[in-house]
């Protein structure tokens, strides 16, 4: 399936506040289409210049003028190409682009312009679920404890039941916010994976390697730098390990409640489309290039094919220890 129907397909499955947060893929592939490709372009230049005719060779004396006004318009006109070369590197000379900037030409700095926004968009939006997060995370293990020093063993009103039904009731709140960081980090993905086609196919058409250079700033860009969500995953996980298993609650109907929470929602369905998507973005290829992701490994893939009784919404040792582009 290609990229551009799975991307729609994933953002209609997506909760419904993350549908307008994603790459715009099928606005900026119609932009591209409306561009010529560069052999052409560069077919009608050289047909242009061919179609001017030649001046007239004069004899000695005669038509000086007009062979110094044509020399002089030739002049003036590779003094405006000039200037304009000049301004077009001043006009740009601020931008984050500081490295390769006077190396674009004037087309793909105006495709940079359309990427421009959606970067902003991407970190934005994802710098805020972040900040959400660490809120969340610590209001969860705030809870835990007052459930623990209220009806653990230990508590004031120690009672084995009030304990259990609290803790279950707080299990349910924290695998929704599992589920909701590994979204997270599905949209990061996502989004990354769309800029690395678009631009890979305004190459192709274009000529040129833009892709190298701009691909080089995303990684820089907050909505790419996961190490702290990664840290976020790893302590809820810790949480839903230790906290949360049967030696903890007790027996065997830990197993029957815990499968119930997330079966039931949009959430559930938005998880596991996300658990799918990265699997199919990391498969393994023939060709591995600097812009691949590593592949999910057997035991993920297991564990997204068994996932609707599960519990947690990726196993512990995926999403925290991740390297998410090799070079």
């Amino acid at each position: 399936m290609k990229f551009g129907k799975k991307l729609r397909r994933h953002v209609e499955e997506a909760l419904p506040e993350w549908r307008d947060k994603y790459l715009c893929y099928k606005d900026l592939k119609k932009r591209l289409k409306c561009m010529p490709f560069a052999e052409e372009e560069k077919e009608r230049e050289r047909a242009s210049a061919v179609s001017v005719k030649r001046p007239r060779i004069e004899t000695e004396g005669e038509g000086e003028g007009e062979c110094d006004s044509l020399s002089s318009s030739v002049s003036e006109e590779y003094a405006s190409n000039d200037s304009h070369g000049s301004n077009y590197t001043d006009r740009t000379g601020a931008n984050e682009f500081d490295d390769f900037i006077y190396k674009l030409t004037g087309d793909e700095f105006d495709f940079i312009q359309l990427l421009n926004p959606e970067l902003e968009k991407f970190n934005l939006f994802f710098i805020e679920k972040e900040e959400e997060y660490i809120i969340r995370q610590k209001e969860l293990q705030e809870r835990i404890e007052m459930i623990k020093n209220k009806y653990g063993p230990n508590g004031k009103f120690s009672s084995k039941t009030k304990y259990k039904q609290d803790m279950m009731n707080v299990r349910k709140h924290v695998v929704n916010f599992h589920g909701e960081m590994v979204l997270l980090e599905d949209y990061s993905i996502l989004n990354f994976t769309g800029l690395v086609k678009i631009l890979k196919k305004y190459d192709k058409k274009r000529g040129g390697i833009l892709r190298v250079a701009f691909i080089q700033r995303v990684l820089q860009q907050p909505f790419f730098r996961m190490e702290l969500l990664f840290e976020l995953v790893k302590q809820c996980e810790e949480i839903l390990e230790h906290l949360f298993s049967p030696q903890e609650l007790g027996d065997e109907e830990t197993e029957e409640e815990e499968s119930v929470y997330l079966e039931e929602g949009v959430l559930y369905k938005s998880a596991t489309a996300a658990l799918r998507s990265m699997r199919d973005m990391r498969k393994g290829s023939s060709t591995y290039g600097v812009f691949s992701l590593p592949p999910l490994s057997l035991h993920d893939l297991h564990f997204i094919e068994q996932s609707k009784g599960s519990t947690l919404m990726c196993p512990p040792s995926d999403l925290s220890n991740t390297e998410m582009v090799y070079f």
